[in-house]
């Protein structure tokens, strides 16, 4: 590989014109990126006193290659975009200051003549990714719109570039207020004493190849920019550079801006969805941090250095898959995200069964379901899942081709279904001892419980929205203030009472029309009210809802209770405690955990 290597100076790099590739990341640079390269430079540069020292800036190196007549930015461009912009401050500021700017224009933009004799204006710095042009050319040509600030049509990346424009101004006037002379001297130091290594490359892909190599640590970059920087590398032409540029930026944009997402996240359920070997050095799933080692070291087996365009559009594909994940999500997803709204590992497998027919993929999604609660319930971490799952995930993902049932079941049996055996008398002395401690995980197992027995008589009302809006309520069965009638049920025993009535098995779900009606009476006094609920088990509750012998409803009112003892009719720590192991039983029937 033939290498240009040079040492400009600020002065000496804008005598030539550059251009960004569409495909590279935008101007991202914010305030503090900004005052840290004015601070140093300037302390670089000037002593304590303000006096200009001997030695000169280094800014850091650029990566490029000579297209035509301008020099493609391929590592670089955040400094370089910079550099310009304190260019167009400076001209800025003593233009303002009525003073003669040549020099300064020079370097943004030059000047020729066509075969007419007519003036042609030239940028020096030209970013070819969408808006971020028009916003250099608006700087370059002192023509900053006046709302930036506030217009919301007005892009980040050039957003970021008036920012920029603005500190620049902020950092000058401070340091050398309206006196012209002094501001001169800064730009004649600043252009004559600070340097860059500038790397010239024949071709792209070698600019590339010198890219990866400096970033090699990923120093500031993350494995999603190092993974794009590969396979353009393996782009073999102009037109597939354009195909490959237009699915990157519609794949970010589909994770970034719609499903709101870490691309780093989204690629690593990616890889772990469906390759069965993305394992790191001591033998674990791959994290972040080593996504792009990996990749590295995989990209024959995954063809991205043969077919690059191929592996960008399946990240695509997947990439609209995993937005839909999260957009429409299903019954279960619902579920798990009330569970925990953080957790997404469960993607891993959400994404290897994608395309399978719907049947196969409810029980799928049912058992992944079944084992987040296990892990909640049971106050496990879940993070111990992304093995169970990364381990699992690419075995259904090669069976995707021709799933069927038989093999799907012995596969769920030896993963995910040892979880739930593992953690099972975890899950049942954490039901017995469920209070509002955990109200979160009080109200998903009432409304659980009352969607499996709705369900169970063909009400529907199977979808957890209907059981987790304001409109529904839990209710304390025997009233959260107790009243005399209701304490004589615990003996008199104040302390006994506190503690017993946030137990789960003195909690119901009560619609907020109805349980205005119930305010604080005593059990007995409200049980017709119950009777009025749309729910299932709130009906249950105030009345045995067996109509028959063999009907739906007879059959599920044997999966309650009933309560309180007919005997006693008193709705009392016993009766509690009773009803507590009743849906302590349900809810590991409505999850399916006794396997």
């Amino acid at each position: 590989m033939k290498l240009d290597v040079n040492t400009p100076t600020v002065e000496d790099f804008f005598k030539d014109c550059y251009e960004i590739p569409a495909f590279q990341r935008e101007y991202v640079w914010g305030k503090n990126e900004v005052q840290r390269l004015l601070d140093d430079l300037y302390d670089s540069l000037y002593d304590e006193n303000g006096s200009v020292v001997e030695t000169e800036y280094f800014i850091g190196s650029i990566v490029a290659y000579l297209d035509n007549d301008s020099f493609q930015l391929i590592d670089g461009q955040q400094r370089t975009t910079t550099l310009l912009i304190i260019l167009c401050a400076i001209r800025d500021l003593l233009e303002k200051l009525h003073v003669k700017t040549d020099v300064v224009s020079a370097m943004i933009k030059t000047v020729s003549s066509d075969k007419n004799g007519e003036e042609i204006y030239r940028y020096r710095l030209k970013p070819l990714y969408e808006d971020a042009s028009q916003a250099i050319a608006e700087i370059s040509d002192s023509k900053i719109p006046s709302d930036w600030e506030t217009n919301k049509k007005i892009t980040k990346s050039a957003r970021n570039m008036f920012f920029a424009h603005s500190t620049v101004t902020e950092f000058l006037v401070d340091k050398f207020n309206d006196d012209s002379k002094k501001i001169k001297a800064f730009f004649a130091t600043f252009t004559k004493k600070t340097r860059l290594v500038k790397i010239v490359t024949p071709t792209i892909s070698e600019a590339l190849r010198i890219f990866e190599t400096i970033n090699d640590r990923g120093v500031g970059l993350d494995s999603m920019d190092l993974l794009k920087n590969r396979l353009f590398i393996h782009v073999k032409n102009k037109d597939d550079y354009k195909k490959l540029t237009s699915m990157w930026k519609e794949m970010t944009g589909i994770i970034v801006d719609k499903a709101k997402e870490k691309p780093l996240r989204f690629l690593r359920y990616f890889i772990l969805s469906q390759y069965e070997f993305a394992r790191n050095k001591q033998n674990k799933p791959l994290t972040e941090d080593d996504l792009y080692d990996w990749l590295a070291s995989k990209e024959v087996d995954l063809e991205i250095n043969t077919k690059p365009l191929d592996f960008a559009k399946k990240l695509l594909d997947y990439a609209e898959k995993y937005e839909t994940l999260i957009r429409m999500p299903t019954t279960q997803l619902k579920w798990i995200a009330k569970h925990s709204s953080r957790a997404r590992q469960h993607f891993i497998i959400c994404l290897s069964i994608y395309n399978y027919p719907d049947v196969i993929k409810k029980t799928i999604l049912d058992k992944l379901e079944s084992v987040f609660f296990a892990y909640i319930i049971s106050q496990e971490p879940t993070k111990a899942l992304d093995l169970c799952f990364s381990n699992l995930a690419p075995k259904l993902y090669l069976l995707g081709k021709n799933p069927n049932v038989s093999e799907v079941s012995k596969l769920l049996s030896t993963s995910l279904d040892i979880e739930i055996t593992k953690l099972l008398p975890r899950v049942s002395n954490a039901l017995e001892l469920l209070s509002l401690r955990r109200k979160t995980t009080c109200r998903i197992v009432l409304s659980k419980i009352a969607a499996y027995a709705d369900n169970g008589v063909s009400q529907n009302y199977n979808d957890i929205d209907y059981y987790w809006n304001k409109d529904i309520e839990i209710e304390h069965i025997v009233p959260n203030k107790h009243t005399k009638t209701s304490l004589a049920y615990f003996d008199n025993d104040i302390a006994l009472y506190e503690k017993t009535k946030n137990l789960l098995g003195n909690l119901i779900l009560l619609e907020k029309s109805i349980n205005s009606s119930a305010k604080q009476d005593d059990f007995l006094d409200k049980k017709d009210v119950y009777s009025n609920s749309k729910m299932f088990m709130t009906r249950q509750l105030g009345k045995n809802q067996a109509i028959g012998t063999n009907d739906l409803f007879t059959k599920m009112s044997k999966n309650f209770t009933d309560f309180p003892n007919e005997e006693t009719k008193e709705w009392n720590q016993l009766a509690i405690k009773a009803r507590q192991l009743n849906l302590r039983d349900l809810a590991i029937a409505a999850w399916k955990l006794d396997v």
